[in-house]
């Protein structure tokens, strides 16, 4: 072999390394974010009230939460923006969101208005 075959062979194997290690990390996120998903939802510290409301819903599970958006919650009787406020700050604080949300985004729908002072 030659100095520019070991080179290329050099540079092939750590480009296979970089894979390597970049899906060692993907599986390790994976395998959190499963383990996240099954938990209970009392496990995200909710209020007792938005808790009660979910459990009412049949919504049990993280995963199952995680399958609404805040639409569909907003449906269910007594879930309201605060809850839904409530929701998305817990399941942001594990690096989660709703359905069809983009995690760290706005996603509050909430409209500020300017009160003139007169």
């Amino acid at each position: 072999m030659n100095s520019c075959d070991l080179r290329a062979l050099a540079e092939n194997l750590e480009r296979a390394a970089k894979v390597l290690r970049e899906t060692a990390t993907a599986q390790d996120k994976a395998h959190q974010l499963l383990g996240i998903a099954t938990d209970h939802i009392s496990d995200l510290h909710l209020s007792i009230r938005t808790r009660n409301l979910l459990l009412s819903e049949g919504i049990e599970s993280i995963s199952q939460l995680l399958s609404r958006s805040a639409d569909d919650l907003s449906q269910s009787r007594g879930i309201g923006e605060i809850a839904i406020r409530e929701i998305r700050t817990q399941l942001a604080s594990r690096g989660l969101c709703l359905s069809g949300e983009l995690l760290g985004a706005n996603n509050s729908r909430s409209v500020s208005a300017t009160i003139p002072l007169a």
